[in-house]
């Protein structure tokens, strides 16, 4: 789900969004509470639906051509929204009988009576879920954060989201200070979290990295439309490992390392309570499937010079 997506739906359904810090004032990132879709006006429902590409008039009257249009629309792709539509809608028409050969020559008679959200609510909200549309809170490195809502958003440009240029030193010094936190902090949740933050600026300074190496592109020999293309391309696969994955062997021929311990960074950021943590050693599982057969005991020490490391360690011809 892109950005652009989640600022749309974010000014349809106005979350709550805030700054998540500790108790000293020290800030983890941003955070947004979206609502649940039980929680959504009728208004909204629709708006949604309309930025997923599907618009349906709910509660209306609208005669039998505009009916099928939207049927054919969804037919083939939402068929469970399809077939739940289908048994709701009513014909209306003063005559309640009428002929086959009178309903061809009078079918504009006719309107069709659209269902009203609460009617297919269990439809909708199966849509909704299929398409991944956020609920709960989503936090600084989840991917349901729109950018404006984080502390560490990308830079816009022209409506399209680069990352700002960060250099090593810039970077070693963010993560020092975080390190001082941990160090002296006592509670166990702040500790994972701000390992989590040391995670997260690492992967920012490594899009960094990617993106300023890039080769330049001389904007008078490029068409703006293609231009653009390129930049929603490259905007699009710096937020995902997968993603950067990609770019640096389209752009620069070679494969990038893998960052250290992405196994940790993700149950940190998705699985936080479960991440056990004792005397500045955290311990997970590497394992493919969590099968507990390749346990992983490190230190915070251990963790951030492997990063250091990793950084130094990163060439693009």
């Amino acid at each position: 789900m892109d950005n652009i997506f989640l600022e749309n739906l974010k000014e349809i359904l106005e979350p709550y969004d805030d700054i998540e810090s500790s108790k000293d004032g020290f800030v983890f990132g941003g955070y947004i509470d979206w609502p649940s879709l039980d929680d959504y006006e009728d208004f909204q429902v629709e708006e949604v639906m309309s930025l997923l590409g599907i618009d349906i008039p709910f509660g209306s009257s609208i005669n039998p051509f505009e009916f099928y249009e939207i049927l054919k629309i969804i037919q083939n792709s939402e068929e469970e929204l399809y077939e739940a539509i289908c048994d709701e809608a009513i014909i209306i028409k003063e005559d309640e009988e009428v002929s086959t050969e009178d309903f061809i020559n009078s079918i504009m008679d006719y309107e069709v009576q659209i269902p009203t959200v609460d009617r297919l609510k269990s439809s909708i909200t199966e849509l909704f879920e299929k398409y991944g549309i956020p609920q709960g809170l989503h936090y600084e490195y989840d991917e349901g954060m729109a950018e404006s809502s984080k502390y560490w958003p990308l830079e816009m440009d022209e409506d399209l989201y680069f990352i700002k240029q960060i250099n090593f030193n810039e970077y070693k010094n963010e993560i020092d200070k975080i390190k001082s936190k941990i160090l002296n902090e006592e509670d166990e949740l702040v500790k994972k979290s701000l390992m989590l933050t040391i995670f997260v600026l690492s992967e920012s300074y490594v899009s960094s990295l990617i993106v300023s190496n890039l080769p330049e592109r001389d904007e008078n020999l490029i068409d703006k439309a293609y231009e653009k293309i390129i930049q929603q391309y490259i905007s699009g696969n710096i937020r995902t490992r997968k993603g950067r994955k990609g770019l640096v062997k389209k752009f620069y021929n070679t494969d990038i390392p893998e960052m250290p311990h992405t196994k940790l960074r993700d149950a940190l950021a998705h699985e936080i309570n479960k991440v056990d943590l004792k005397n500045n050693r955290f311990k997970y599982d590497n394992s493919r499937g969590n099968r507990n057969e390749n346990i992983i005991e490190v230190s915070i020490d251990e963790i951030i010079n492997e990063l250091e490391q990793w950084f130094l360690n990163l060439e693009f011809p």
